[in-house]
């Protein structure tokens, strides 16, 4: 690593990092506590602009956080520790540099493991914990005007992407098939491939294709869309199902363009359709449009 170029950790510009530290420490604030310690790649990435094996520290004390970092090697910061094991991160509090350990320490208890969260409180001792999980879904649920904007590109792409997926089909085409020729074209189109989902049933590849009667088929996770899968140890989305005339489409593929996940689903079909689920998908966009005419006067209110 001697050889690599250091690199600053923070990829954020410096108002764009206290826009959001400042609303993660408002809710410190309003749950009480004057730490938190942040691990999650999703807080991570919200909270620096990157990803890292390591920890972020926010203080209510400080203007500016600290860093625990295991790897990679070249980053810098002046407020950054470099540690092998989670133990290590204490010398964030030592010297002249330092900050005065937390008297109530808010964790990530809704997403990290049992063992995770007791080894982190061993290292406190004598200090009060909380669970920072609230604390960082109420501040990432606002957006910034510059989260908005690579939300708004990954929009941009995303929709690219499916005005190719009817030139991406071929007759006979198996909707597995058809589903590995939208992945690939998403992943050239800039797709990182890669989707963190929240919560221990949710679990997919770059997302669901769903091709006539396989649509019934239930599944075990929180999808609003099933399907049984094309085996039993991941029991969703296409089946194998061979796409022929008069069946519908669905398709859910998941975009990550920007680290900001865009979710867009289309249906499709080989025509000729039914006149019933002509209708039934007339409806659907008519319930649609309806919602959003609702928000909009909300907005206006």
């Amino acid at each position: 690593m001697e050889n690599v170029d250091k690199e600053k950790l923070c990829l954020l510009s410096d108002a764009e990092q206290k826009l959001r530290c400042d609303k993660v420490k408002a809710g410190m604030r309003k749950n009480g506590v004057d730490g938190l310690l942040v691990s999650d790649n999703a807080d991570l990435y919200y909270l620096t602009g990157r990803v890292f094996a390591g920890y972020v520290y926010i203080s209510t004390d400080s203007d500016e956080p600290y860093y625990a970092v295991k790897r990679p090697c070249h980053l810098e910061n002046r407020r950054m520790v470099m540690i092998r094991k989670p133990e290590e991160m204490t010398r964030m509090f030592e010297g002249e540099s330092g900050i005065r350990p937390p008297r109530r320490l808010a964790l990530e208890m809704g997403v990290l493991s049992y063992n995770a969260i007791t080894r982190l409180m061993k290292i406190f001792p004598g200090v009060e914990f909380a669970d920072a999980t609230p604390v960082m879904a109420a501040a990432r649920a606002v957006k910034t005007d510059e989260e908005i904007a690579k939300i708004r590109f990954s929009g941009v792409k995303h929709r690219h992407l499916y005005e190719r997926i009817p030139h991406l089909y071929q007759e006979g085409m198996r909707d597995i098939e058809l589903q590995v020729e939208i992945e690939r074209a998403a992943r050239l189109e800039g797709c990182l491939g890669q989707f963190r989902v929240a919560g221990g049933d949710m679990e997919l590849f770059m997302g669901n294709l769903l091709v006539g009667e396989n649509a019934d088929n239930p599944s075990p996770y929180d999808f609003a869309m099933g399907g049984a899968g094309m085996d039993p140890s991941l029991p969703v989305g296409a089946d194998g199902t061979i796409i022929k005339p008069g069946v519908s489409v669905m398709v859910d593929v998941n975009g990550n363009f920007t680290g900001y996940m865009t979710d867009m689903t289309r249906c499709y079909a080989v025509e000729p359709l039914p006149e019933r689920a002509a209708r039934a998908h007339q409806l659907s966009i008519d319930i649609c449009a309806e919602l959003a005419r609702m928000g909009l006067s909300l907005i206006h209110i």
